[in-house]
């Protein structure tokens, strides 16, 4: 199995993490894999993960017929090809398509070039993973209908790293007054530090801000024995289980926290993580916040966990219904043919 993706300034580290869930998931299975990279952030990220990388020429930002070229030199006939990136192009598709490849795109509705889409387009590829909590069924059978594409959509199939199944099973309910904040690898308009001013505005909380390798963060908010700052953190799970709340950003970090059941204050802080949002809240899976949210959000947001405890007890048991844990096996198994959908 080959797994194109990216990451780093610009874009982040989402990308990257979800799919090492699934390569994970791949070698536990006895699969053998690799990450097609195009930048050395990428490459040195991925470098104490335990999987494979090969380093190709290219722009992360877009991706045309001559990426397709540089993976099919890499690729043979019967291999499965996991691409996650929002520099995609029909031409790059096109480009693999026919080679007897089985192709699959982790969809997120949103592109570099054309920001975030209203509904799924149409992509060249044998398998569309959409695992987001506002996937739309009807649209995309509309979209791909008489296509060969297999549609792989919704939480089930949200790729979670084995170690927050396994917290899931620490933790239970939590009664302490600790609150887990982060904002994945970056910190857009100081999301972070809005996060931090409404959780102590008014309640008696003790704060674990991870600061994610591109972020930075005002420490001037130090001045209270309140917060604790954390960084180069690359596994949550410990933070998740000993937190009564989160408060996060919409990416992936948001799934992880549903599959330890972790009440969370979903925040979006990027175009593409409005759809996470809405449709976390539409599956009564928390409370969240679009875009151009404020410190008195958060602060209300807050409150409404802190005054009902019941409330966080109905939130973490929808959770963990939710997203079990296991969709990186899931699209495993899809992509080596082991389960028909």
């Amino acid at each position: 199995m080959w797994i194109r993706a990216d990451g780093g300034p610009g874009i982040g580290a989402g990308h990257l993490m979800r799919c090492l869930s699934v390569a994970l998931a791949a070698q536990n299975a006895g699969v053998d894999v690799s990450f097609l990279v195009s930048n050395q952030w990428s490459a040195q990220f991925l470098a104490s993960s335990g999987v494979k990388c090969a380093h190709l020429d290219g722009d992360s930002f877009v991706l045309g017929l001559d990426d397709a070229n540089r993976i099919l030199k890499h690729a043979r006939p019967h291999d499965a090809v996991l691409v996650d990136s929002y520099a995609v192009s029909d031409a790059f598709f096109d480009g693999l398509s026919g080679n007897g490849l089985r192709i699959a795109y982790i969809d997120d509705r949103y592109l570099f070039a054309g920001g975030a889409l209203e509904c799924p387009r149409f992509w060249n590829v044998d398998f569309i993973i959409d695992y987001g909590f506002s996937a739309d069924k009807c649209s995309y059978e509309d979209v791909y209908a008489g296509s060969r594409t297999g549609l792989l959509l919704g939480p089930r199939y949200a790729p979670v790293r084995q170690v927050f199944s396994e917290s899931r099973l620490h933790r239970k309910q939590c009664s302490t007054n600790r609150v887990l904040i982060t904002c994945g690898s970056t910190n857009p308009k100081l999301a972070l530090e809005k996060m931090v001013e409404g959780c102590l505005a008014g309640c008696d909380l003790h704060l674990d801000v991870v600061i994610g390798a591109l972020a930075e963060f005002n420490e001037e908010l130090l001045s209270t024995n309140r917060i604790a700052v954390h960084r180069g953190v690359r596994n949550l799970a410990p933070f998740m289980e000993r937190s009564a709340f989160a408060i996060s950003a919409a990416g992936m970090t948001l799934y992880e926290l549903s599959c330890v059941g972790v009440p969370t204050i979903a925040c979006s802080i990027v175009d593409n993580q409005t759809g996470n949002t809405n449709g976390f809240r539409a599956l009564g899976l928390g409370v969240s916040l679009n875009n151009d949210w404020k410190v008195a959000d958060v602060k209300s947001a807050v409150a409404s966990l802190v005054e009902d405890k019941t409330v966080l007890d109905r939130i973490h048991s929808a959770m963990i219904k939710t997203v079990d844990g296991h969709g990186a096996e899931r699209i495993v198994r899809v992509l080596t043919k082991w389960d028909a959908l």
